[in-house]
């Protein structure tokens, strides 16, 4: 129940909706790495059947280290891939992924077939080929994740997606930050934009340890 997101796998299949839940402090594989429960949901709120996903389970080919808290943060992404061949993606968070430095954090795009297995992930971390933006030690980014749609219109990208980097260092001790970033159809980050008390066009007054971006929502047009 850390974090929650919901859209529809199955489409005409017996599920009214596809609800999926993080529990990220489960130990599959070793100490909190993390999972993500998918359920089917009936029309009445019962659950008709599920999927887990972590490293052990649900076609999920990671890999996750302990600590990560895989699971803390979830968005639903919509059919990503268009015509491809996953029903749905969803965004999930890794907070404390220790890609480049001490839990500078990050984001699994997991494809899911119509049984909300894994059918393909991407990551987007400090080592992820295409994304460049700089993240730092303690950054937390992958704390919070939120679709917002498709930002630029008939631009390149396919959907947006903000995350959230609570840690985040700019113009002061974990004043916190955002990326904004364009997805392409297999997950791929084609561009980021940072908003932080230094960047963004955010001109907000932030102070030390506010933590901003610990929590986001796409509020639409």
């Amino acid at each position: 129940g850390d974090a929650v997101a919901l859209g529809d796998l199955d489409g005409p299949g017996p599920s009214t909706c596809a609800l999926a839940v993080g529990a990220a402090l489960d130990d599959d594989g070793a100490l909190n790495r993390g999972a993500l429960y998918v359920l089917f949901m009936g029309s009445a709120g019962q659950v008709l059947s599920f999927q887990k996903i972590s490293s052990l389970e649900g076609g999920f080919a990671g890999p996750l280290a302990a600590g990560d808290e895989f699971g803390s943060s979830l968005a639903f992404l919509g059919d990503l891939d268009g015509a491809g061949p996953s029903a749905a993606a969803i965004a999930v968070g890794a907070p404390f992924t220790d890609d480049g430095g001490t839990s500078r954090g990050a984001v699994w795009v997991l494809f899911l077939s119509s049984t909300g297995s894994v059918i393909s992930q991407r990551k987007i971390s400090s080592t992820s080929a295409d994304f460049t933006g700089l993240l730092d030690n303690l950054d937390e980014f992958g704390g919070a994740v939120t679709w917002l749609g498709d930002l630029d219109g008939i631009g390149r990208s396919v959907a947006a997606l903000a995350v959230g980097a609570g840690g985040d260092d700019d113009g002061g001790l974990d004043r916190g930050a955002l990326y904004v970033l364009f997805l392409g159809p297999g997950g791929e980050v084609l561009s980021n934009q940072k908003i932080s008390s230094t960047t963004g066009g955010f001109t907000g007054v932030l102070d030390n340890a506010d933590d901003f971006g610990t929590a986001l929502a796409g509020l639409g047009d």
